[in-house]
């Protein structure tokens, strides 16, 4: 049975979204405990899509708590799926959320690895939105490694994406500026 044609199809979105509010004010356990419920709704439909985005989200929430290793476990079952049903959107998404574990751990060819390869995903689709984060995150690496011009090089090129996506003032362009200027200082 498809969940679009499933009268659960609003039951798992209503349960999604609301998790997703708890994740954002750290009711943690709350949001596990829901996104759990969803997840067995998606297996018993057999929506395997809303399912990688369900297991995404349980990732999130211990990243969040920087229990990296459940976090890694979630996110390369999401990708898992992601790749299985040719969703390159998605497959990005967890390639980036699993190098985003790497870098947090320190692992950073690792992370930067992983951060091109969701860039390059990005570029094939043609999806500039996220391929300014992905910049934004290598050049993240570039300078933790104290490499300033490469990680301007890449923040700017992020940067110059949104600007001219008319996104001047979004808060990831903020964000860029601001590493931009942290860069520009640590250069002199």
């Amino acid at each position: 049975m498809n969940c679009w044609s499933s009268p659960f199809k609003y039951e798992i979105i209503q349960i999604q979204g609301i998790y997703q509010k708890m994740s954002a004010f750290q009711y943690y356990p709350e949001a596990f405990k829901g996104y759990e419920e969803a997840l067995k709704i998606a297996e018993q439909l057999g929506d395997v899509s809303k399912k990688a985005s369900i297991l995404n989200n349980i990732g999130m929430i211990y990243d969040a708590q920087e229990n990296y290793p459940e976090a890694l476990k979630r996110y390369e079952q999401a990708l898992k799926i992601a790749e299985q049903l040719g969703d390159l959107s998605g497959k990005a998404t967890c390639i980036n959320n699993i190098a985003s574990i790497h870098y947090a751990l320190g692992n950073y060819p690792e992370a930067l690895k992983r951060y091109e390869q969701a860039f390059k995903i990005a570029g094939q689709l043609g999806d500039l939105s996220k391929k300014a984060p992905f910049l934004n995150n290598i050049g993240s690496i570039y300078q933790d490694q104290g490499n300033y011009p490469e990680a301007l090089k890449h923040i700017q090129k992020a940067l110059k994406i949104l600007l001219g996506l008319g996104l001047g003032e979004s808060p990831n362009a903020l964000t860029f500026k601001k590493n931009i200027e942290t860069l520009k200082s640590k250069m002199k």
